[in-house]
């Protein structure tokens, strides 16, 4: 197993900062032997779309578009930015969930 070494304490804090405002949610843990960074994933995934079970687009060909209107609710018509902000927040969040009917795809870049 090959170790990084750790970037300079002002560099995982200006990280640590500007990852905290992008995704609220997250749980960063930067200054231990086994650092890790844990996101929602409806906050910080770069698209998502549900689709119903044999509709579901080709995830290999890598154009997927944003489209969660089978989600219904606040997410009929709204823009990624305005999912990520509302699915980033842990108090927002939680109040949503995804069923097991709907097959969602996402990307994450």
């Amino acid at each position: 197993m090959f170790f990084y070494p750790k970037p300079h304490p002002w560099v995982l804090k200006t990280a640590t900062n500007f990852i905290g405002k992008v995704s609220p949610g997250a749980k960063i843990e930067a200054h231990t032997d086994q650092p890790f960074v844990e996101a929602i994933l409806g906050g910080s995934s770069q698209i998502i779309r549900g689709d119903m079970p044999g509709q579901e687009p080709n995830i290999t060909n890598r154009n997927l578009e944003e489209d969660c209107s089978v989600l219904g609710g606040a997410f009929t018509s709204v823009p990624a930015s305005k999912r990520k902000k509302v699915l980033s927040n842990p108090k927002t969040n939680q109040s949503y969930s995804f069923d097991t009917d709907t097959v969602v795809s996402r990307e994450k870049y």
